[in-house]
């Protein structure tokens, strides 16, 4: 989903190819993007000990979406149009339907999946399995739907061995929100993240900024193998304005300004270590096994950061960045 093809201006350096991207954002309100958000870490125990070559998330999202249909869909055996098809958890989570003459981007008719599904510990030899889900906005009111459907889950199994798994704990936090029998206790305070440009600079002399799930990032209509600093600010840029558009609230739709993220790049002395890595998924439409992958490693940072860059690089600890990141994948930290 692009955002910001009305908005984006160039300029191309015709011996390096470089592309200086700038993007139109607006100097409204002092909070200019912001979202509410909540992270729930599950724990799973698994009937009988496991390795396995798949990535992890894809076979949780797959369950998920699997058994929120289940629960939720009632035309699911059904050819009628769904009438509540933007209303109902399934809908909502997975489809994330939008009207096509939106006014955010005029033609998409699916918003950014509202959450994410992380894991990185080891395929390998495992009988218990973390993962990580993080709700954004109106999702985080489906979540008892979503915890109903992970527990209806666990008796279908998971991977293609249809491992079953019982659910042991979930924490928001150091708090565990499920009672002695198993059973959901809700949570009503929910976290926010706020964008705010000021002119002062931090203190912060240096980041190690690490890749911890593949970072897709697309340039040309294409994922490449490449990519800088300010590609990784470029990045988090566009996933806050469009989780702040779509679920929270976005003042940068009005009065344009232009804004370069090359410049940041400047004065910082910038390593970056980073190697590609593709994971296996079965895709039931191909009917095959499917790559798919990204940028693993790390980029070390010294130099002065504005509280405009940490503010961004701080939203995508909290929301992953790049493609795919439903699946997990763009998991930053430093």
């Amino acid at each position: 989903m692009n955002f910001f093809n009305k908005s984006q201006s160039s300029l191309a350096d015709t011996k390096n190819k470089i592309i200086i991207f700038k993007f139109i954002i607006t100097l409204g309100t002092k909070k200019m993007m912001n979202f509410e958000y909540q992270k729930y870490t599950f724990n799973l125990e698994l009937e009988r000990k496991i390795s396995t070559d798949l990535y992890i998330p894809y076979a949780l999202r797959s369950i998920l979406g699997m058994q929120l249909k289940r629960l939720t869909c009632i035309f699911s055996n059904s050819d009628k149009h769904c009438p509540i098809e933007r209303k109902c958890s399934y809908c909502f989570i997975f489809e994330s339907i939008i009207d096509k003459n939106n006014s955010i981007c005029k033609g998409i008719q699916t918003a950014p999946h509202p959450f994410v599904i992380t894991s990185i510990q080891s395929h390998h030899n495992i009988n218990t399995i973390q993962f990580e889900l993080l709700l954004v906005g109106e999702a985080i009111d489906h979540f008892p739907h979503i915890f109903q459907a992970f527990k209806q889950g666990g008796t279908f199994g998971l991977f293609k061995e249809r491992v079953k798994y019982k659910i042991k704990s979930v924490f928001v936090g150091n708090k565990n929100i499920l009672n002695d029998e198993g059973d959901l206790i809700l949570v009503n305070e929910n976290k926010f993240w706020s964008f705010e440009i000021k002119s002062s600079s931090s203190q912060i002399k240096e980041l190690n900024i690490k890749l911890k799930s593949p970072f897709r990032f697309q340039k040309d209509n294409r994922i490449t193998g490449n990519i800088n600093y300010p590609n990784l600010l470029q990045s988090a840029f566009r996933r806050a304005y469009s989780l702040s558009a779509f679920y929270g609230e976005n003042a940068l739709l009005e009065n344009p300004i232009y804004f370069d993220f090359q410049k940041y790049a400047s004065g910082k002395e910038i390593k970056t270590k980073v190697s590609f890595k593709h994971y296996k998924r079965y895709s039931a439409r191909q009917k095959r096994e499917v790559k798919i992958g990204g940028l693993v490693g790390r980029i070390d940072i010294q130099g002065s950061f504005s509280n405009f860059e940490l503010s961004l690089l701080k939203s995508s600890k909290i929301v992953n960045i790049g493609k795919n990141t439903a699946l997990g994948f763009g998991k930053i930290d430093f």
